[in-house]
C-alpha cells in the first residue's frame, strides 16, 4: 500500500510539470514571456531565454518523474526549480505586484491561479518533495527495471 502511495503521489508531482510545460509549450514563448515580465525580476533577453527554456525543462523533468527515470536528479531538479517559483511568487506578492495569472501553465482557461493561490500550491508540492525525496525507493518506476542501485 505504501508503495502505491508513493507513485502516485510521484506521477502526481511529476503530472504538474508535464501538463505545465505542454500548455506552455502549445502557447509559445511570447505569451509567457510576458507573464515573466510581469514579476519584474528579469528583463531583456533573459525573459527570452527563460520563456523558451523553461517549459521544455518542466516537460522534460516532469516526464522524468513520471515515469520514474533518473527520478532522484529530476526531483532533485523539480524541487530546485520549484524553490524558485516559491521565490518569485514571494518577491511578486510582498512588493504588491498586481499580477492576475501566476503563469504557472501558462495562460490556460481553467488552469490559472492567482499568485496567492499558486504559492500555497508550490509549498505543498515543496513539503510533497521533501517527503519524496526522504522515502528514497518505493513504487513502480522504470529505474527498478534499469538499475539496480538507488540514484
Amino acid at each position: 500500500m505504501k508503495k502505491l502511495l508513493i507513485t502516485i503521489l510521484r506521477v502526481s508531482a511529476g503530472s504538474v510539470f508535464l501538463i505545465s510545460g505542454y500548455q506552455k509549450l502549445l502557447e509559445g514563448p511570447a505569451s509567457f514571456a510576458a507573464i515573466i515580465r510581469g514579476y519584474q525580476i528579469i528583463n531583456g533577453a533573459a525573459v527570452e531565454w527563460v520563456a523558451s527554456g523553461l517549459p521544455w525543462i518542466e516537460f522534460i523533468l516532469g516526464a522524468f518523474l513520471v515515469l520514474g527515470l533518473w527520478r532522484k536528479a529530476a526531483m532533485l531538479a523539480l524541487w530546485c526549480l520549484n524553490t524558485v517559483f516559491v521565490v518569485a511568487l514571494s518577491s511578486a506578492f510582498f512588493r504588491h505586484i498586481p499580477l492576475k495569472n501566476c503563469g504557472c501553465f501558462g495562460e490556460a482557461h481553467g488552469l490559472s491561479f492567482t499568485p496567492v493561490q499558486a504559492l500555497f500550491f508550490d509549498l505543498f508540492l515543496w513539503v510533497l518533495f521533501f517527503y519524496l525525496w526522504q522515502v528514497r525507493r518505493g513504487g513502480a518506476a522504470l529505474d527498478d527495471v534499469f538499475y539496480s542501485h538507488n540514484l
